[in-house]
């Protein structure tokens, strides 16, 4: 599996609980062409396909997010 940071196990993201931000992995062995998995702090998992992936990254860069998230920014 692939990670952003260093390679680690798909069930058992990063343990430092002093990061705040999500990781990114990609898991070419998981079933069903679920192979990104953003992971937090916590150990929560959301598992996208690549083309999940995709949309998520276009509503990034057309700034839909920062539209969505706006009114809850101090």
């Amino acid at each position: 599996m692939n990670h952003t940071d260093s390679v680690e196990d798909a069930d058992s993201p990063s343990e430092t609980p002093s990061r705040r931000y999500p990781e990114l992995l990609v898991d070419l062995e998981a079933a069903e062409g679920y192979y990104i998995i953003l992971a937090d702090e916590f150990g929560q998992q959301i598992r996208l396909s690549p083309d999940q992936l995709m949309v998520l990254s276009s509503a990034i860069e057309s700034g839909v997010l920062d539209a969505v998230l706006q009114p809850l920014i101090p």
